[in-house]
This record gives structure tokens, sequence and C-alpha cells, in this order.
């Protein structure tokens, strides 16, 4: 579907609806998660994020408009000083979870509130530390979709050397062109494998 299909295809649900057409997303943003050594906060991570969801039709369920959708891509890095390298997320090679978003009222479709479900893995560099790991991520009063403005918290935290990343905050979600999102995918890739070791389109966050 082109974008101009897409558009009119939005206008016409209305803005107060979630979509009445499938969809699949491409989204850039922002994950930032502290991190902590012996009670103290050493570093706050600030971590490019990507991902590619597939949108289903929205239904009623128990008198609530929903929609599920599901994650295909999912791609996290930055560099960290305390872990002295590239640490990196990915969704892991296997069966995973379908995610939800739910209006909060039986009236209306927005504000809804959006939960991510998803298995992910872990990297330092090319090591990979956790495998198969279950994450979640939480967004309320969503009243747009893809959202926007909405902070979303995700719970994905994990100790290695004494070092101990909490759950951190997904912001500055954007949506991105497929091509966008495959170069930026393919570097981190690069990165992750050490077959590049500076990206060249991919846009590192600041702390």
């Amino acid at each position: 579907m082109s974008q101009s299909a897409k558009a009119l295809r939005a206008l016409s649900s209305g803005s107060n609806s979630f979509p009445d057409f499938e969809e699949t997303e491409y989204e850039g943003s922002v994950l930032r998660m502290p991190v902590y050594q012996d009670g103290k906060l050493v570093e706050t991570l600030a971590l490019r994020a990507l991902l590619k969801v597939d949108r289903y039709l929205p239904t009623t369920v128990l008198g609530h408009r929903q929609f599920e959708f599901q994650i295909r891509e999912w791609e996290v890095i930055g560099k960290s000083k305390m872990f002295g390298g590239w640490l990196s997320y990915q969704l892991s090679d296997t069966p995973q979870p379908k995610s939800i978003c739910r209006a909060v009222s039986a009236d209306s479709d927005y504000p809804a509130l959006i939960v991510y479900c998803a298995l992910y893995d872990l990297y330092l560099n090319n090591n990979r530390v956790y495998a198969n790991v279950p994450g979640l991520g939480i967004g309320k009063d969503v009243t747009e979709i893809p959202p926007r403005q909405v902070p979303v918290g995700f719970q994905k935290p994990f100790a290695s050397g004494g070092l101990v990343v909490e759950a951190g905050m997904c912001t500055e979600m954007l949506s991105l062109s497929v091509d966008e999102f495959n170069a930026e995918v393919a570097e981190i890739r690069a990165l992750r494998e050490r077959r590049l070791t500076e990206p060249n389109v991919l846009t590192l966050p600041d702390a």
C-alpha cells in the first residue's frame, strides 16, 4: 500500500479510532537505561532502537476495542563505557508472543494502553551473554498509532560483571521508511558482528 493510500485509509478511519486496516510499521526510537554498580548510578545508556511490527485489524473484546500486533524485528545498539564496547539487543530466533493495544474506555479507542511482548538476546560486542529473555514494554495514554510523544517503560533488566542495568524508558518514537529501517538494521548487525567499527548511516543518540 502506498503512503498516500495509507494516509487516506487513516483519515477515513477517523482520528479518534484505531486504524481500520492492517499494516507493517517501521519505527525508530531511543532507549535509555540506568547502569548501577554497588548501588550507585555509574552510567545512563542511550541506545538506538529499531522496531518492525505487523499490526492486525481491531476487534472488540469484553466491550473494549483492541488490536494485536506481532514484533517481527527488534534491533537495539549503543556504546557503553562501563561495559567497554557495543551493547546490543536482538529479537530471538524463536516463536514470539503477540503484543496488544487496548482501549482504556468502552466509549472510545483512545486513550489506550499498549503492551509490547518479545523474547530477545543480549550481546556485548559479538558475544551473546543472554538468550531468549522475556521483555515487556508498557505505554499508557496512547492517542495515535504508531504511538507518539508517549514514553514506553521497558522491563529489560540484567546484571553482568558487577554491573546492574535496570528498567529503562523508550522515547522519541518516529516512523521510518523501509529503506531507512533496513539500512540502519544492516549497520547494527555489522557492528555486532565486527564487520564494521563505526556506523555510516546509523545515528547514535546522546546520553
